[in-house]
């Protein structure tokens, strides 16, 4: 039992030690070129600071396909062996989807190898509640919300989700 507790401590400690000292700048630079290369997605004149567990990015533009499609005051990104975290501070549209003006006051996207097949999302905002998931080998995306009055009122959204008699949100329900 000794000898168990010896190497459940050392490898928790060389854990502990690697997500401290891992370069967490230029693991962001990886992600963006990897959405760049991969979407077409570009995050822009955002601020980077880096802390002992993770980053924080500031007043930050989301393009796709040079268009802006989303800004954000912080962004801080929890990278882990188990679990990455994603936590969006007043995410709102940008300005060349101003139509839409909506914004999330935070909104929180996990990924864990617990569960690989799996992106999970949540958010709160002026469009009201919002709760998803991705499935990633399934190609699916699944989104449950619980829209606010100025929501469902924008009937340009709303008429992809289907009202969900079970627990009174809209869902909606897409292959990729």
């Amino acid at each position: 039992m000794k000898l168990f507790m010896k190497i459940l401590s050392s490898v928790l400690i060389f854990f502990i030690v690697l997500i401290i000292t891992f370069p967490k700048i230029n693991l962001w630079y990886g992600i963006e070129h990897f959405l760049n290369d991969k979407s077409k997605i570009v995050i822009d004149n955002e601020k980077i600071s880096s802390n002992l567990i993770g980053l924080k990015l500031s007043d930050g533009k989301i393009l796709f396909d040079n268009m802006e499609i989303a800004q954000f005051d912080n962004l801080k990104i929890t990278p882990a062996i188990l679990y990455n975290g994603f936590d969006f501070e007043n995410l709102k549209t940008g300005r060349d989807v101003k139509q839409f003006d909506f914004n999330l006051d935070n909104f929180h996207i996990e990924y864990s190898v617990i569960r690989p097949t799996k992106v999970v999302f949540e958010g709160k905002g002026s469009i009201g509640e919002i709760y998803g998931r991705v499935l990633i080998f399934k190609r699916e995306l699944n989104i449950l919300l619980f829209p606010t009055k100025k929501m469902l009122k924008a009937r340009i959204f709303m008429k992809h989700f289907k009202k969900n008699e079970g627990n009174g949100g809209y869902l909606y329900e897409a292959k990729f």
